[in-house]
């Protein structure tokens, strides 16, 4: 393992878990000894070092986020398997970062109005006088891993500068509640 960051507890049993790199490969190796490795590298897009957090969510199985900065692919981890979901049109679903799509500009983990935590698609929307709010766009993951659609969509009230710490961050891959795993040069 070339880069390695330990988190919360992924697969129920109440032990810290450990996310890592290697090269191309991204993996979980549970508290128990199982290891869950896949080529993160051949769904990404940008050529950049490589990020990654993993969080247990509300209302679906954990998930694994990994970017390279351009790109960001959600696994579902269930079972001893990482998940890539399909969005509606049958590809993996993907965010793109820093405005580099046509849609959305990060990924986050964001609180829900129930407690807990959601895997929630990001946008920094420009709105006038070099001010953004911050728009969140809840992601369904099926109990499987197998798809993800878009839910509810919530505007942001407030307006940050441009160059303020709430855009920046919605223009990543982040979730605050957990360390981000960085591995530089892949």
């Amino acid at each position: 393992m070339s880069a390695r960051k330990q988190m919360l507890d992924l697969d129920g049993d109440g032990r810290a878990d450990t996310i890592f790199f290697s090269g191309t490969t991204f993996g979980v190796k549970t508290a128990s000894g199982a290891l869950i490795t896949t080529n993160a590298g051949a769904l990404l897009t940008g050529g950049g070092d490589h990020h990654a957090w993993a969080k247990t969510m509300e209302a679906e199985p954990p998930v694994a986020v990994v970017d390279d900065g351009h790109t960001a692919v959600v696994f579902a981890i269930v079972g001893c398997r990482l998940v890539v979901p399909a969005g509606t049109n049958g590809k993996p679903y993907r965010f793109t970062l820093w405005g580099w799509g046509t849609y959305g500009t990060g990924v986050a983990c964001v609180g829900s109005d129930r407690g807990g935590w959601m895997l929630a698609g990001v946008d920094a929307v420009r709105t006038g006088a070099g001010r953004y709010r911050i728009d969140t766009t809840e992601v369904d993951i099926s109990k499987d891993g197998r798809t993800a659609k878009n839910g509810q969509t919530v505007k942001g009230t407030k307006t940050f500068a441009a160059d303020s710490t709430e855009v920046a961050q919605a223009k990543e891959s982040i979730c605050t509640q957990v360390p981000r795993l960085t591995d530089v040069g892949k």
